[in-house]
């Protein structure tokens, strides 16, 4: 497993890699001076069917709150952007979390340049197992989105749950599994992935 992680993380940093209006997060956040990095692959079935592989590199700037920074290639020839995260109802033993990911895309879509405004609200509960590590935060969101091209405009919406899960064998990399359905002038997929917290590069566990 190890390997494999390495060898996605090889293809990430030297290939652009990402995956098109997925949420792939949580509401749970970093803090402050804690990174992740996330590598994703997503199914597309329709429209932009094909396949991309995604990258995400996100950083804690307070308690509630995180940047994302995405670039990528694939069956989207090529993407960039940036979100920034605020849960302003934090997971607690009385709640779920509730957040949401804000931000735009610039994206090449068969040879286009288009520009995407992009809102993810978000709802998600962590479940701790017996050994109080290993965990499973299922979530959701109905991203909503406006996407320019040419002068004409569209507003794709998707509805997406997934979860992110800790099992017991693994010390600190997460496993992650979304699934998106189209609402309105967007897609379908489905994107498995993995993801990994650290607080600075010599403290990495790939494990």
């Amino acid at each position: 497993m190890k390997n494999l992680f390495l060898l996605l993380a090889a293809l990430f940093f030297s290939l652009p890699s990402y995956g098109y209006f997925s949420t792939f997060d949580t509401t749970d956040t970093l803090g402050v001076d804690r990174y992740k990095l996330g590598l994703e692959g997503q199914f597309i079935f329709n429209k932009l069917q094909g396949f991309d592989v995604v990258g995400h590199y996100d950083f804690g700037i307070a308690e509630d709150q995180d940047i994302k920074i995405i670039a990528g290639t694939g069956t989207v020839a090529f993407q960039v952007g940036s979100f920034f995260k605020w849960t302003p109802f934090p997971d607690s033993a009385n709640q779920p979390g509730i957040g949401a990911n804000i931000g735009f895309i610039y994206a090449n879509v068969n040879s286009q340049s288009v520009v995407n405004f992009r809102f993810h609200p978000m709802i998600s509960k962590k479940f701790k197992f017996n050994d109080d590590h290993s965990y499973v935060t299922p979530y959701a969101s109905i991203p909503i989105g406006v996407s320019s091209s040419s002068g004409t405009s569209t507003t794709p919406v998707q509805f997406e749950f997934g979860a992110e899960w800790l099992p017991p064998w693994f010390t600190n990399m997460r496993m992650m599994t979304e699934i998106g359905f189209e609402v309105n002038s967007a897609f379908s997929y489905f994107s498995v992935g993995l993801s990994v917290p650290f607080e600075s590069v010599d403290k990495l566990k790939l494990n």
